[in-house]
């Protein structure tokens, strides 16, 4: 916070160039870049089967046929399979991997919202949405008050179509999970999220210069996973 309000009693001279004036300098047509950035979700989560109109193109799960557009396994699946590693003294971004999953840990609920409830969303009622978010719009409210799971929470989310024998690799959420219900997240932990996406130099090309390849995130649920503040899973955790 320092720093942005120091930035923003910075004198005039110190400013960069008025917003546009180097628009129509660009060496392509493109003029401007827009990162969309869901916490630690990736662009795959919501666009990986997404086709592109005519004339344009997009660079995810599908196009790189990993998966199909229907969602199961493409030729090029084992591309994103997810590995296993060993980060048993010091921390590590990139950890020593051990080896692939021969079948993923099956996801399971957390603390998922089993029903809907009068003091957390899903709420039983639009009024009682209303006024726990009195910023939605009115015709939005009406969003919180679905997406219980109907499950238990800590146990396999059966919801999801072969929830205990999934390959090792991206699988489908739909249609058992909708996309307005609630459903387990990745862990949201600093450095947690930073081994999820298992980035370094060593992996680094220039089609993926930041190096992360984005492979170790059941490994890092099942072992520092999600409300656990740093400890190891509980005995027997799945």
């Amino acid at each position: 916070m320092l720093a942005m309000a120091a930035n923003a009693v910075a004198p005039a001279a110190f400013a960069g160039p008025p917003l546009g004036q180097n628009d129509l300098h660009t060496a392509t047509p493109i003029k401007h870049v827009i990162v969309i950035i869901g916490e630690n979700r990736t662009f795959d989560h919501l666009f990986a089967t997404y086709q592109p109109k005519n004339g344009e193109s997009i660079d995810n799960l599908m196009s790189k046929g990993i998966v199909n557009a229907d969602g199961t396994p493409g030729l090029n699946f084992f591309k994103a399979k997810q590995m296993q590693a060993s980060d048993t003294t010091t921390y590590s971004n990139s950890p020593t991997q051990t080896g692939p999953f021969t079948t993923l840990p099956p996801p399971n609920t957390n603390y998922t919202p089993s029903a809907p409830s009068t003091t957390a969303p899903p709420f039983t009622t639009v009024s009682i949405a209303a006024q726990y978010d009195y910023g939605l719009p009115t015709r939005d409210l009406v969003r919180l008050t679905t997406g219980a799971s109907g499950l238990p929470i800590q146990v396999v989310d059966t919801r999801i179509a072969n929830a205990y024998a999934l390959p090792d690799g991206p699988f489908q959420l739909t249609p058992g999970v909708p996309y307005d219900a609630y459903a387990n997240s990745p862990v949201h932990r600093f450095y947690q999220m930073w081994q999820q996406a298992d980035c370094s130099a060593a992996s680094a090309t220039p089609r993926n210069p930041s190096g992360c390849m984005n492979d170790l995130f059941p490994w890092v649920e099942i072992t520092v996973g999600a409300g656990t503040n740093g400890h190891p899973q509980v005995s027997g955790f799945n």
